[in-house]
Order: structure tokens, then sequence, then C-alpha cells
């Protein structure tokens, strides 16, 4: 089996987040991949709530404030969760654990990457429809795109049925002027 240059890129971020793990320690990334898994399941199902308080100030399409309102949501509540493990690990700084401790974050953090690889590449997969980020010649070609993409859809199926993924590609430019930059 050959990989193909988007291979090579997508190894890159669990390695990384092994070696953030490794960094960071256990506690840290146990937290931050309990965030991770919240904010995705709160954005799955809180993203139709908040699309009601993004419509009344934009003059968006439906796709992009459901877009819009499910990032907003993942962002949020990881920010929430972000802060929330900060305060446990004030309280646990305590707590010396050494070796075990980096070994074991550095596993959590590699299981983190792989995570975020998997919802990056689904938002790419959604925002790929009208702009074009990664060749499908290239994704055709990667032995690893297609099983990073479905590790999020295995954990949380209904990802796939919301509004924003279900994107159609559009012949007319999906965002209004004053939002393309």
């Amino acid at each position: 089996m050959t990989y193909s240059w988007l291979d090579l890129l997508l190894i890159a971020l669990p390695l990384l987040g092994a070696i953030g793990g490794f960094r960071h320690g256990m506690v840290k990334e146990i937290s931050g991949i309990i965030g991770l898994i919240a904010a995705i399941y709160a954005a799955i199902n809180l993203s139709d709530w908040a699309k009601g308080f993004i419509r009344p100030y934009v003059e968006w399409t439906d796709n992009i404030v459901s877009f819009a309102a499910f990032l907003g949501v993942l962002l949020g509540v990881m920010l929430v969760v972000a802060l929330f493990a900060k305060l446990i690990e004030s309280l646990l700084g305590f707590m010396m654990l050494g070796g075990i401790n980096r070994i074991i974050g550095a596993v959590v953090g590699m299981l983190k990457g792989f995570l975020w690889l998997s919802m990056v590449l689904l938002i790419v997969d959604a925002v790929d429809r009208h702009i074009s980020f990664i060749p499908q010649e290239a994704r055709n070609k990667s032995a690893l795109y297609e099983p990073f993409r479905k590790i999020v859809v295995s954990i949380f199926p209904t990802i796939i049925e919301k509004e924003w993924y279900e994107l159609e590609r559009v012949t007319e430019d999906p965002l209004p002027p004053e939002v393309i930059l």
C-alpha cells in the first residue's frame, strides 16, 4: 500500500496530538477529549436552537446559518470545557505522576488528534462542495482520508444528517457579497 501526500498530512495531526499529550499530561488531555466529545454532541443537538439566535442578524442562506450555528456551538462548548479543565488542572496541580502521566497523556493526545482530524475532515467535506480545499483526485488516492473522516460519524451517526453537512453544490454564489472576503 502506498501513501499519498495527503496521507502524510493526515497522520501529522494525531502525531502532534501525541507530542502535545506527552507534554501536557493525562489530566489535561483527558479533559480535552471529553470537551471535544461534549462539544460535538452539543453542536449536533443544539445547532438548530442556535440558528434562531443567528438568523435575525444575518441575511445568509439557511445552510450557511446552520453551519455558523454548528461551528459556534462547537467552539463555545469547547471554550467552556477548556476553562473548566484549567480549573480542575489547577486543583489537581499538586499531583505529579511523572512518566506515567506523560505516557497516558500521549496516548490520549493521539486519540484526541484523531477525533479532531475527523471533525475537521467532515467540515472540509461539507464546505468542499462550495470551495475546493482538497482535490478529489488526492482524496481518491488517499488510503486514510475516508477512514479518518468516518471516526466522528461512527461515534455520532446523526452528524451527517444535519443541514449544514447536507449542503448541495450550488451554482450561484452561496454567500452574500458582504460575507465574501
